[in-house]
C-alpha cells in the first residue's frame, strides 16, 4: 500500500490462487479473494494517493478492480483485453493504467475515478536543481507542488536539507485551489563545497491525507571558479576536480601519483588525474573529469591547455573533450581532428572504414602516446560566454582494457582584458602562509580587495586601502586555497593564496 507501509497485498500462485491483505506489515493476513473467478492471479497494484485504496489485479483473463467501498472485485476492461496480463503500472500523473500482456502487446486505460481527500498536498518535482546540474555560484532552488485535495491550501511548511544535514524551514503563504499547481522558490543555497550534493525537500499541511507524496530530492554538483592562467597541478586537495561516471557508480578518474607500467609521469609535482593510477581501467565505462567554471568573456584569446598521456585500445576506446554553457543541460564536442595540436582520430561510428569504432564521435584520441604531451585548443568561438565548463570524456567498451589516460596541468591561458589588466609593483608574501599575508605595493596607491574561497564565496572585503604595506590576517580561517582580487583605478589583479 503506497499510503501505509503496514498494509501489504499478496497473491498466491496457481490456478486456484487467492488474494490476501495484511494490516500489520505481513504478520497476519485476511483473504480478500471475494467473487474472483478461479484463474491465475499474476500481479497486484495499489493506486497511490487514494482514500478508497483502489487495487488492480492482473489475471490470465484480464484485469480486475477492488476498492474499500465495494469490498469486492469487478472486471476492469475499459480498453483492456481479456487475455493473460503479466504486469501492471499505474501512472497517477496522467491518470492511466498500463497493462503488459503475454504476446498481445502493451495496453493503456484511464484509471477508475476515485474520491478526493479533503486535504492533500503533493510534491510534483524539484525543478531546480535538476539531476546532474553543475552550478558555478549560488543555487536558487525551486519546487512544484499540487493541491490534490478538495479544499484550498493557504499555507505550506517546507523543510529542506543538504547532504542529510540540519533541516531548514520555510513557509509558503498564498491560495492554492483544488487541482492547481504552483512553483515555490526556496531560499538561496550559497557557499556549498565543491562536489556532489543531495537536496531533500518535504512538505507539510494541516490534516494532509497522504504525507507519503510530500517528498522530493535531487542530486547536483557545486563547482569551483576557474581563474585564467592559474594552472591546476592537482598537487593539493583544494585543486580536486569533480569526477563522475555515467550510471552513477564509483568514479573512474582518481587523483594521485601515477605508477602504471606506461603511464607514470607527472608534469609538475607528483600528482595527476588518471583513469587508473596503477593499472588498467575498467570495462564498459563512460567517465567524466570536469573542469572548474571559466568566465571567458574577460579573457583575450583564451586557450584551453592540458598535458595528457594515454594508452587506449585503438579504434575501440576513446577520449575527447566536451563543453557546456548552460550548467550541464547540454554538452557539445570541443574541436575536430583537423584542429592543430588536438585530436588524433576523425573516425566515427558507421564510417565504413573498418568494423570497429562503434563508440567514436568523429573527433577523439585513441591508440597510444605514453609521453606527457601538451594539448591546446583556441576558444575564440566562446569568448562571449561567461560560464563555461569543460569535461574530458573517457569511453571504454566492454572488452579489452589498457591503462587509459592521465592528465596534468589543466588550465585556460590567455591575456586579461582591460578590466582585468594587471596591477604593477604588487607583491604578496609569505605564500603559502600559516596566518599572515603581507600585501606590498611599489607605490602609494589606493585599492580595494575581495577574498574568496574556491566556491566563489566572499569571505572578506576591504575598501580604500592606502598603505604600501598591508597585513592580511587569516587566522582562524580554514586551511586551503583562496583568491585575492585587488582593484585600483579600474585595473584588477587576482592572486592565489594558500593558507596552511
Amino acid at each position: 500500500n503506497n499510503n501505509d507501509s503496514n498494509i501489504v497485498y499478496v497473491t498466491t500462485s496457481g490456478f486456484n490462487g487467492s488474494v490476501y491483505r495484511s494490516t500489520d506489515g505481513g504478520l497476519n493476513f485476511t483473504e480478500i479473494t471475494g467473487s474472483l473467478p478461479t484463474v491465475t492471479k499474476n500481479m497486484i497494484k495499489h493506486r497511490p494517493d487514494d482514500i478508497l485504496n483502489n487495487l488492480y489485479l492482473a489475471t490470465n483473463v484480464g484485469v480486475y478492480r477492488y476498492d474499500d467501498n465495494t469490498a469486492d472485485w469487478e472486471v476492469f476492461n475499459n480498453n483492456l483485453p481479456n487475455v493473460s496480463v503479466r504486469d501492471l503500472a499505474i501512472n497517477i500523473v496522467d491518470e492511466i493504467i498500463v497493462a503488459g500482456t503475454y504476446g498481445r502487446g502493451l495496453w493503456t486505460s484511464p484509471l477508475q475515478s476515485t474520491q478526493q481527500a479533503q486535504y492533500d498536498i503533493s510534491m510534483i518535482s524539484v525543478e531546480t536543481p535538476s539531476s546532474g546540474d553543475l552550478f558555478c555560484g549560488d543555487i536558487y532552488p525551486q519546487i512544484t507542488v499540487k493541491n490534490n485535495g478538495i479544499n484550498n491550501v493557504n499555507q505550506i511548511d517546507v523543510t529542506y536539507s543538504i547532504d542529510a544535514g540540519a533541516n531548514e524551514n520555510f513557509t509558503w503563504n498564498g491560495s492554492l485551489a483544488s487541482g492547481e499547481s504552483t512553483q515555490i522558490d526556496l531560499p538561496v543555497l550559497a557557499g556549498l563545497p565543491v562536489g556532489e550534493h543531495d537536496l531533500d525537500v518535504s512538505l507539510n499541511i494541516t490534516n494532509d491525507a497522504f504525507p507519503s507524496n510530500n517528498a522530493g530530492d535531487q542530486t547536483f554538483f557545486s563547482n569551483g571558479i576557474g581563474i585564467a592562467q592559474l594552472v591546476n597541478t592537482f598537487e593539493t586537495p583544494e585543486e580536486e576536480l569533480i569526477t563522475f561516471n555515467a550510471g552513477g557508480d564509483t568514479p573512474l578518474f582518481e587523483r594521485g601519483v601515477p605508477t602504471g607500467a606506461l603511464l607514470n609521469t607527472a608534469v609538475s609535482g607528483t600528482q595527476v588525474y588518471g583513469t587508473n593510477l596503477d593499472g588498467d581501467h575498467t570495462n564498459g565505462t563512460i567517465a567524466y573529469l570536469y573542469s572548474q567554471c571559466y568566465n571567458l568573456s574577460n579573457i583575450i584569446g583564451p586557450v584551453l591547455k592540458f598535458h595528457m598521456a594515454f594508452e587506449i585500445e585503438l579504434d575501440w576506446d576513446l577520449a575527447y573533450v566536451q563543453y557546456t554553457t548552460d550548467g550541464g543541460d547540454n554538452w557539445s564536442l570541443l574541436g575536430s581532428a583537423s584542429d592543430p595540436n588536438w585530436y588524433n582520430s576523425s573516425r566515427f561510428a558507421g564510417d565504413g572504414i573498418a568494423d570497429n569504432c562503434y563508440n567514436c564521435v568523429g573527433a577523439q584520441w585513441t591508440g597510444t602516446n605514453a609521453v606527457m604531451t601538451e594539448y591546446s585548443y583556441a576558444l575564440d568561438a566562446l569568448t562571449n560566454e561567461s560560464e563555461v565548463i569543460f569535461r574530458i570524456v573517457f569511453h571504454a567498451d566492454p572488452f579489452v582494457v589498457e591503462e587509459g589516460i592521465i592528465v596534468d596541468n589543466f588550465y585556460v591561458d590567455g591575456t586579461l582584458s582591460a578590466e582585468e589588466f594587471e596591477l604593477g609593483g604588487f607583491l604578496i608574501y609569505p605564500n603559502p602562509s600559516d596566518d599572515i599575508f603581507n600585501i606590498r605595493t611599489a607605490n602609494a596607491i589606493n585599492y580595494d580587495f575581495t577574498l574568496t574561497d574556491l566556491t566563489g564565496k566572499i569571505v572578506r572585503k576591504v575598501t580604500d586601502v592606502n598603505a604600501q604595506n598591508y597585513q592580511l590576517d587569516m587566522s582562524g580561517m580554514a586551511a586551503g586555497i583562496y583568491f585575492l582580487r585587488l582593484e585600483s583605478e579600474g585595473r584588477v589583479q587576482t592572486k592565489k593564496l594558500i593558507l596552511k
